[in-house]
């Protein structure tokens, strides 16, 4: 048997089980485990994040996407500075703490569709150089993109920033081929202190996929 969620989340590499709900005889691996069912450490479970990233090839070397799709982490987690990430997937992942990606290297496409960040998510200074896309995130602690250089197409459709968000990019899209000048904030909602200074806004009405 396998994860419940590797499965629904369509992993490649399917993780042994280590909790099966009582309720439901459903099973999850350390990866979807809830917090409290993991059965390590948070310290622990961070080096098995970091070690699944080297393997798929943070160089950008391997072409593989390294799938940390619906994942459950646990704590705190800080990626050391110049952490370079393969093409990665976050989408579904629920961040129950703090998360680190300052000037962090993001050398393929990187998704974090309907992800939930419940801390603070720095992201000051990270380069995206593929499409990035942040489509229906939640962000409820403070969240910072000063001086996060993209050089792709970014979405954040319907992204929910419910505390403070700051958003500065440093390049403003220069670089980016004319017909991928586009960052799109369909439905964008900020409730608190936004800092928006040059980012390109559009609409439902002028932005088309």
């Amino acid at each position: 048997m396998s994860c419940c969620k590797c499965q629904e989340h369509g992993w490649a590499d399917p993780q042994p089980p280590v909790w099966t709900d009582p309720a439901d005889g459903r099973e999850y691996c350390v990866f979807h485990a809830p917090v409290e069912h993991k059965g390590i450490s948070v310290a622990e479970f961070n080096k098995k994040i970091f070690r699944r990233i080297e393997d798929f090839g943070g160089s950008a070397q391997n072409n593989s996407r390294c799938d940390l799709s619906g994942v459950v982490f646990p704590g705190e987690i800080i990626f050391e500075e110049n952490t370079e990430f393969p093409s990665v997937s976050f989408n579904y992942a629920i961040f129950t703490s703090n998360i680190d990606f300052i000037n962090a290297f993001f050398t393929g496409e990187t998704e974090f569709d309907n992800a939930h960040f419940k801390g603070d998510a720095d992201f000051f200074g990270s380069q995206f150089n593929g499409s990035a896309s942040f489509n229906w995130t939640k962000f409820y602690g403070y969240t910072d993109f000063r001086e996060t250089e993209f050089y792709n197409k970014s979405k954040f459709k319907r992204a929910l920033f419910n505390g403070e968000l700051k958003f500065c990019p440093l390049n403003n899209f220069k670089k980016i081929p004319a017909k991928r000048k586009a960052i799109s904030y369909t439905t964008f909602v900020a409730l608190h202190s936004t800092i928006l200074r040059n980012s390109t806004l559009k609409t439902a009405e002028n932005y088309k996929d």
